[in-house]
C-alpha cells in the first residue's frame, strides 16, 4: 500500500486531505477470493478534499485528462457548478488506473467536507468517515472535524440501542447509520454490507471508537462493561455493554449530535418528555425521529449523487460500475 500511496500522490494534484476507504482498503470477509489476481482486485476508493476544486480539476485535466469522461469538455468551472447543483458536490472519476491499480477518486471542496462532518448536512462523506479509512494526506482542521464526527456517530448509535447490547451490535449500529435510506441498498448493493464491514474491520473500528467510549461520550451515556471488572479497556465482538437510560444521560448524549439534527429530534420527541418522563418512551421517540431524519438526508443525497454519477461518468462507465456493484451484491 505504501508504494501505491506514493504513486497516487505523485500522479494527482496536491490536496488538503486525502483518504482511502472501502473493501480494497479494508477487507470484507467472503467478498473477494483470497487468491484474486491483479485484474480481480477491487477498485480502491479515494476521497480528495481540495481547497479549490475548480483549480484542482484544471490541473488534473491537463495531466490526467484520460481519467475523465466527455464531461471534461465542459471545463472544470461548469463541471464543478453542475456537480454542486445536481449532485452533492463530490465528483468521482471511476476506473482510473494508477500503476496496475484501478481507483475511483472523488473530489470535494474542503469547506463542504468540513461542513458535512460538523453538521451532517448531506451525510455523504461524513458517513464514510464513521468507518475505518486510511489517510494518505492529513490536515489538522479535518482531523478535528473527523473526531467530532466520530463522537456524534457513537452518540447517535447509543441512542438507537437498548440498555444492554453487545459491542458488535454497537459497531453495526454505527456503520449502519449512513446506509439508512440509501437508494443503492435497494439494488445491486451487498445486503450484508454492514456486517461485512464490522467483521472485516473490527480492529480498526475498536481503535476508532474505544477512546470516545472511554471518554466524554461514554461518560455521557453511563457506558459500562458487563462482567469485565468495571474497566472498558478491551473491545471484543461478544463484549456485553450497558448504558444508563436516565433523562440526564439521554440529554448528555443528545448534546453530541450536530445542532440541526439535535433540534429536530428534540422537537419531534418533545411530546414524550415531561417533568417526569417515561424514559423508555422518550428514547423510543428519539430513536424513531433520528432514524427518519437521517434516512431523509441520506436518500436525498444518494439520489442526487447517483444522478450526477450517471451524468458525469457517461453511459458506458455508469453501466460498467452498476454491473460491478450488481455482481458484488450477487456474490455476497
Amino acid at each position: 500500500m505504501t508504494h501505491l500511496t506514493g504513486n497516487i500522490l505523485r500522479t494527482l494534484p496536491r490536496a488538503r486531505s486525502v483518504f482511502a476507504y472501502g473493501s480494497a482498503a479494508f477487507q470484507q470477509p467472503g467478498l473477494y477470493d483470497a487468491t484474486k489476481t491483479v485484474q480481480q482486485t477491487p477498485m480502491l476508493d479515494i476521497i480528495i478534499a481540495a481547497d479549490n476544486p475548480v483549480a484542482w480539476h484544471h490541473e488534473n485535466m491537463a495531466t490526467n485528462g484520460h481519467h475523465y469522461s466527455v464531461i471534461r469538455c465542459l471545463g472544470p468551472s461548469l463541471m464543478c457548478a453542475l456537480c454542486e447543483s445536481i449532485g452533492r458536490g463530490v465528483h468521482f472519476n471511476p476506473y482510473a488506473s494508477i500503476g496496475r491499480q484501478a481507483i475511483k477518486y472523488g473530489v470535494v471542496s474542503t469547506s463542504a467536507l468540513l461542513r458535512d462532518l460538523w453538521s451532517w448536512d448531506s451525510f455523504y462523506v461524513a458517513g464514510r468517515l464513521h468507518k475505518p479509512v486510511l489517510f494518505l494526506v492529513r490536515d489538522a482542521a479535518v482531523d478535528r472535524a473527523v473526531a467530532a464526527n466520530i463522537d456524534a456517530a457513537l452518540a447517535a448509535a447509543l441512542l438507537l440501542l437498548p440498555a444492554r447490547f453487545t459491542a458488535k451490535a454497537l459497531m453495526e449500529a454505527i456503520c449502519g447509520l449512513s446506509y439508512a435510506g440509501d437508494i443503492r441498498m435497494r439494488w445491486g448493493e451487498d445486503a450484508r454490507k454492514v456486517q461485512r464491514i464490522v467483521e472485516g474491520s473490527w480492529a480498526p473500528l475498536a481503535q476508532m471508537f474505544l477512546p470516545p467510549m472511554q471518554g466524554e461520550v461514554g461518560q455521557a451515556a453511563g457506558l459500562w462493561p458487563v462482567n469485565a471488572g468495571g474497566a472498558l479497556c478491551d473491545l471484543r465482538q461478544a463484549s456485553q455493554l450497558e448504558q444508563s437510560m436516565t433523562p440526564e444521560h439521554t440529554e448528555r448524549l443528545l448534546s453530541f449530535l450536530p445542532g440541526d439534527l439535535r433540534d429536530h429530534v428534540e422537537g419531534q420527541a418533545s411530546a414524550e418528555k415531561s417533568s417526569k418522563p417515561d424514559v423508555l418512551r422518550w428514547r423510543t421517540a428519539i430513536a424513531a425521529s433520528m432514524s427518519a431524519k437521517l434516512a431523509l438526508i441520506i436518500r436525498a443525497s444518494s439520489i442526487r449523487q447517483a444522478l450526477w454519477g450517471v451524468a458525469s461518468a457517461g453511459p458506458h462507465r455508469a453501466w460498467q460500475y452498476a454491473l460491478a456493484k450488481a455482481r458484488k451484491g450477487f456474490k455476497a
